[in-house]
């Protein structure tokens, strides 16, 4: 379900233009990713940032990336599944 209100998200705004009907689209994608598969959040998270831009608040389009800085994963720690680079 989240993938699809993250499609319909994406259709909203690139297609249709309806940047206020992209960002609660987007917002009910990135809930049930947040309580489901966090590692797709920051996808989600990412694209809303980019509604918000879109729409014209570019403060709050470095906001909401700024929010989500801590989420960007570390390869080298194993975080969201990635094994890293092994160091010889």
């Amino acid at each position: 379900m989240a993938a699809l209100k993250y499609g319909q998200s994406n259709h909203l705004t690139s297609d249709v233009g309806d940047l206020p009907g992209a960002e609660t689209v987007c917002r009910q994608s990135l809930e049930l990713r947040e309580s489901g598969r966090p590692a797709g959040s920051l996808m989600v998270a990412l694209e809303r940032a980019w509604i918000v831009g879109a729409a014209g608040d570019l403060p709050g389009q470095a906001r909401e990336v700024q929010v989500r800085i801590p989420m960007i994963p570390n390869t080298r720690s194993g975080v969201f599944g990635h094994r890293g680079v092994k160091r010889r």
